[in-house]
């Protein structure tokens, strides 16, 4: 408690939850999901009074079981003592040999340059001790050449918790709201923003090197998010690093590894740059599934910072790919073994929630199997992002491979829709991943697919009354036979983050075909 009267640095209590957060209900639904928590000790600078209550605090934490502690010190030292003097040297030294004592990993911010303490107390996870994300909530934000910087200096000393990874760039969806409070002498404008493009924001997770990362954005801006599942892929915990290339100031590119999982980051100043990036790192004689999250083509962090683009493809050490990136922007690349992203692991999927809608259409121009227009109510569920693609499909039948391309010379890749599926055999994949992994798999009934498909649309398309920007309707015709592309996450997704749910592969559902019943239906 204490952040209420920010300014009054009597008030901070590290045992006390605030009167409107019930700490015991959430840390036993935490529990219920699987999830640890991390404590933030915010000092305001006081000392005197955090050093008193310090035993208390840490034992507090270990006995609720947390063992992660953020400490923070934004305020004038007690005493009129410096941040980096010899008063506050003595005291982080003492809180980090505290927290060592109950098993308490610290994160902390407004500390004392790295110093490499961390060696002999490894339980000083990582520091900010530099111009972090939180500064552009109160200014005109860190320049674009800000995180081509920061490698190249105040993380030769150790890692850094940069605290990267905001989707709203300028932060429109929190414009106008009656919660927001001036801080710093500033308040929201258009003065205030991240000077980057999303998929710097994305990269900075590999470049600015931290062994605990956070997604500092609103949850509400990541729920669906197609680009949030790098953070779901990323480990933070790396066995291996190397910067590839690079000038200080200018651009970096590095590479790290965890596990078996190779990571690729790589941002730029306020300078558009192509770079051609061999995968040399990569060990040679396997071949890996490179996921990249790139600038969008008409991408640029002054004009049109939301726009980024994902794409797949198979590499090996003797490829090289290129990167262009847009002005202060950035691409991050997951690259996995192709032994284990060939349907071995479950399909990404999208949490779809509860609503009611109105399923079908009525009037002239729709089809009978589109009637009557009735009321539908869902309960929440999950739906795969995109479409089944061969690799995936394969993993469970290893000879459809024989079958890629029989259909007018379309899908023959692998990470394309899969085609040349009947009903039993996609029920008998959702059987064979559910044994396979512990988890119920199933087709969506019809109602739940045009549900998710709308996303909360009223209209023809849920792009409105014409199919969404660059996505093909895919038809053929005897007379114009034309091959194309079936890779999937290609087009631009629905707001709940679904892909081709117009254009590419027809897909099947669970029940029946035919017109609908009458009345209203739930589930």
């Amino acid at each position: 408690d204490g952040w209420a009267s920010w300014g009054s640095r009597e008030d901070f209590d590290f045992t006390k939850p605030a009167p409107d957060f019930d700490f015991e209900k959430v840390m036993d639904y935490a529990a219920s999901k699987g999830v640890n928590y991390i404590l933030h000790h915010e000092t305001g600078g006081n000392i005197i009074s955090y050093e008193a209550q310090l035993d208390k605090a840490l034992d507090w934490a270990a006995a609720h079981g947390i063992h992660s502690l953020k400490t923070g010190y934004a305020g004038g030292i007690s005493g009129g003592q410096s941040h980096h003097g010899q008063y506050m040297v003595r005291h982080y030294q003492k809180v980090v040999e505290e927290a060592a004592k109950r098993q308490i990993m610290i994160d902390a911010h407004e500390p004392i340059k790295a110093t490499g303490i961390r060696r002999t107390w490894p339980n000083f996870m990582c520091r900010e001790g530099a111009r972090g994300m939180e500064w552009n909530a109160w200014s005109a934000g860190n320049r674009p050449e800000h995180q081509t910087i920061l490698p190249y200096t105040r993380l030769l000393g150790g890692p850094m918790d940069y605290t990267p990874g905001v989707f709203d760039i300028r932060y429109r969806n929190i414009a106008g709201n009656k919660n927001l409070r001036m801080w710093n002498n500033n308040h929201l404008s258009t003065d205030c923003r991240c000077n980057t493009t999303l998929a710097k924001q994305i990269a900075d997770w590999v470049v600015l090197y931290s062994p605990m990362q956070m997604a500092c954005d609103l949850i509400e801006n990541y729920q669906g998010h197609p680009a949030f599942q790098f953070f779901r892929d990323y480990n933070a915990d790396c066995d291996w690093s190397r910067a590839l290339a690079g000038e200080v100031g200018d651009y970096i590119v590095v590479a790290r590894r965890a596990g078996e999982v190779y990571f690729l980051g790589a941002v730029t100043d306020e300078n558009a740059r192509t770079l051609d990036q061999p995968l040399d790192f990569l060990p040679a004689g396997s071949t890996y599934v490179a996921t990249i999250y790139a600038d969008g083509p008409d991408a640029s962090w002054e004009d049109n910072p939301y726009s980024y683009q994902i794409s797949s493809r198979e590499v090996t050490a003797a490829d090289t790919l290129t990167l262009n990136l847009a002005t202060s922007g950035g691409c991050a690349i997951v690259f996995k073994p192709v032994e284990q992203d060939s349907g071995q692991t479950v399909p990404r999927m999208v949490d779809i929630p509860a609503g009611t809608f109105i399923m079908g259409s009525s009037g002239e121009g729709y089809d009978f199997d589109e009637a009557p227009a009735h009321k539908v109510t869902l309960s929440a569920f999950r739906m795969s992002a995109c479409e089944i693609t061969n690799a995936q499909f394969e993993a469970f039948c290893p000879e459809h491979k024989t079958l890629r391309g029989k259909e007018f010379g379309l899908s023959t890749v692998y990470n394309e829709a899969v085609c040349n599926v009947s009903w039993h055999d996609a029920v008998g994949y959702c059987e064979w991943l559910s044994a396979k992994t512990g988890r119920h798999f199933r087709l969506p009934t019809e109602a739940e697919w045009e549900y998710a498909c709308r996303a909360g649309t009223a209209t023809p398309f849920y792009s409105g009354d014409a199919l969404p920007e660059g996505c093909a309707r895919n038809q053929k015709t005897e007379r114009n036979l034309q091959p194309v592309s079936l890779e999937t996450g290609k087009s631009q997704p629905n707001a709940w983050g679904l892909y081709d749910m117009h254009g590419n592969v027809e897909e099947w559902c669970q029940d029946w075909y035919g017109p609908y019943s009458a009345g209203a239906a739930t589930d």
